[in-house]
């Protein structure tokens, strides 16, 4: 499936919207047409890195053309998952350290969440409308649904272990306060 995105005269967070969109929904390409200056062209392939398997495959001053590289049929949904909660826990450990908390590590891993997040949300996008490639990872509509709403609360797990982490290092604690708080988060680590 083919799709030509006119980006013309929108706004980076319009056509960012509308890369995902695609993505999600399952286009293997996405034509994004539109008179390309330096600044939006690099724009547009930071979002583009973003989108895992989703590779720039031609470019020119008014066309840029990404194709899906993945073969689909050989992702591991548990591997995954597993890989998406590895990071977030890497996230809340680097978040840990008093005066010493690396935010844009964090961020970075964060944005490695979305990637993964994104991935799986094209993939039951996919499946949802083509009973042949749910069936192939013998998957039924609950399953599909299950997978969405887990991928999903990792991903705002990730977002909120991003927005703790920054704030944690804006707000001036002393070492006992530090502690407290870290209690706290123990347990919603556990959780």
């Amino acid at each position: 499936r083919a799709i030509t995105l006119n980006v013309a005269k929108k706004t980076f967070h319009d056509i960012r919207r509308e890369l995902l969109s695609s993505y999600i929904s399952g286009y293997d390409i996405i034509n994004i047409q539109a008179p390309l200056t330096l600044k939006n062209s690099t724009e547009i392939r930071d979002v583009i890195r973003n989108l895992t398997t989703m590779d720039i495959v031609f470019q020119d001053k008014k066309l840029i053309t990404i194709k899906d590289l993945l073969n689909i049929e050989k992702i591991s949904f548990d591997d995954l998952t597993r890989r998406m909660d590895l990071i977030i826990r890497s996230m809340m450990e680097d978040s840990r350290e008093f005066n010493k908390i690396k935010i844009n590590k964090i961020y970075s891993m964060d944005t490695e969440v979305n990637r993964i997040a994104f991935m799986l949300f094209r993939f039951v996008k996919k499946a949802t409308n083509d009973e042949k490639l749910a069936k192939l990872f013998n998957l039924g509509s609950d399953d599909l649904l299950r997978l969405w709403l887990l991928v999903s609360n990792l991903e705002k797990v990730g977002d909120e272990v991003k927005r703790a982490a920054k704030f944690m290092r804006a707000v001036d604690l002393n070492k006992n306060e530090f502690a407290d708080l870290m209690n706290l988060y123990s347990l919603i680590e556990k959780e």
